[in-house]
């Protein structure tokens, strides 16, 4: 296997698992770069991403995506990022060199975090590659969104916006380094790269196969900061602030007293000692 980040031709595999679709999938981790990946990948990805996959709760999906309650969990982890990155600093500072700065949402979904931004006054825009998604979107939220996969975007947007965010979706592409490539160019010179992601740490490290993101085939990569910042460097980004956070324990309906205390005790945990298994991450072009 040739390794997608930094094309070296040995890996080793470190355990495998059945997807969806029945298929075994090999993790695998590159010799050279350390990365963690999937294989093999599929040769098409749109699929996974329809009706069902934001519907169903499952470890590969979302539970009713499109309902009030989860579009207001989704806030609250999107302002905390924001705040722990320091970004509402550097929102400030935009505004204050252009009136109508943009953004692009790299995988938006129904519209939730770019309704969120219009309403902080920005110009936003979204790509998202579930036709569904996509259709809401435009319908509930009367939002600029391009129904299409964010590598085909077409290059007239270059150096076009103030800040590009890219939630929980990076492990999903087949070629992240032309993914952020591509972010470059669509920044404006000290343009904001903003993007979160599940972090290869201890908890996964431990937990293999049985870890909450260890969802395959939809998640192709799994990075970890250090990782993450030296290919960004390499393109010409700059680290601004990054943060771990989430302990393992997933929120459930049916938790019980025990369950909470236990998680609020080690999400604080993780975070406070940087060992979580999401992480966020800022950072800012430079020419």
């Amino acid at each position: 296997m040739k390794c997608k980040i930094c094309d070296h031709n040995q890996c080793k595999v470190l355990f495998s698992k059945k997807g969806k679709d029945q298929n075994l999938y090999y993790i695998v981790k590159c010799k050279s770069c350390g990365v963690i990946q999937t294989y093999p990948q599929p040769e098409e990805i749109k699929h996974l991403y329809q009706k069902e996959y934001f519907e169903r709760r499952t470890d590969r999906g979302y539970n009713n995506y499109l309902s009030e309650k989860l579009k207001n969990q989704l806030i609250k982890v999107w302002e905390l990022n924001l705040n722990d990155l320091n970004f509402y600093q550097y929102e400030n500072k935009i505004f204050q060199r252009e009136l109508k700065p943009k953004l692009l949402e790299i995988g938006c979904a129904a519209g939730y975090f770019l309704e969120y931004m219009k309403n902080r006054h920005w110009e936003v825009m979204g790509v998202e590659i579930s036709e569904e998604m996509c259709e809401f979107a435009q319908k509930q939220f009367h939002l600029n969104v391009i129904n299409t996969d964010f590598l085909s975007l077409n290059f007239d947007y270059k150096s076009n916006f103030n800040c590009i965010v890219l939630w929980a979706s990076i492990e999903h592409f087949k070629d992240p380094i032309s993914v952020f490539k591509k972010v470059y160019d669509l920044l404006k010179d000290k343009g904001i790269f903003i993007f979160s992601t599940c972090r290869w740490g201890i908890l996964a490290k431990i937990q293999k196969e049985k870890w909450r993101f260890m969802n395959v085939p939809e998640h192709l990569f799994f990075f970890n900061e250090k990782q993450l910042t030296k290919i960004l460097h390499e393109i010409g980004f700059k680290k601004v602030s990054m943060i771990t956070y989430g302990s393992g324990l997933t929120a459930k309906p049916e938790m019980n007293f025990f369950y909470k205390l236990s998680k609020t005790i080690l999400d604080k945990v993780v975070k406070l000692i940087n060992q979580g298994d999401m992480l966020a991450m800022m950072f800012i072009k430079e020419k």
